[in-house]
C-alpha cells in the first residue's frame, strides 16, 4: 500500500486463507493482517490492485470482490463486532 507504518503500530496476523478451490486459476494463499491506517495518509495500489478504496464493513455485502476476498472481510466484520 505503499505507507509507512509506525513502530507503534504493527500489523497483526488475522487469517490464513488457503483453500485449494478459492482460485480457479491456481492454488493460492492469503495471508491477511490487519493495520490501523490514519485517516490522513492515502494508500495507493500496489502490483497486485488497481485501486484501495475505503468501505464502510456494512457495505461488504453489496460490492463485488475477487475470489475469496469478500469471505475475508466478512471473517474481520464478524470478529471486530462480536459482541455488539
Amino acid at each position: 500500500m505503499n505507507i509507512v507504518l509506525s513502530p507503534d503500530n504493527p500489523p497483526s496476523l488475522f487469517g490464513v486463507y488457503s483453500d485449494p478451490l478459492r482460485d480457479a486459476r491456481r492454488h493460492t494463499a492469503s495471508i491477511v493482517y490487519v493495520v490501523d491506517v490514519p485517516l490522513d495518509v492515502a494508500p495507493k495500489a500496489g502490483d497486485d490492485a488497481t485501486d484501495v478504496v475505503l468501505i464502510a464493513l456494512h457495505d461488504i455485502d453489496h460490492r463485488t470482490f475477487f475470489v475469496d476476498h469478500k469471505t475475508m472481510l466478512r471473517d474481520y466484520r464478524a470478529a471486530v463486532t462480536k459482541g455488539e
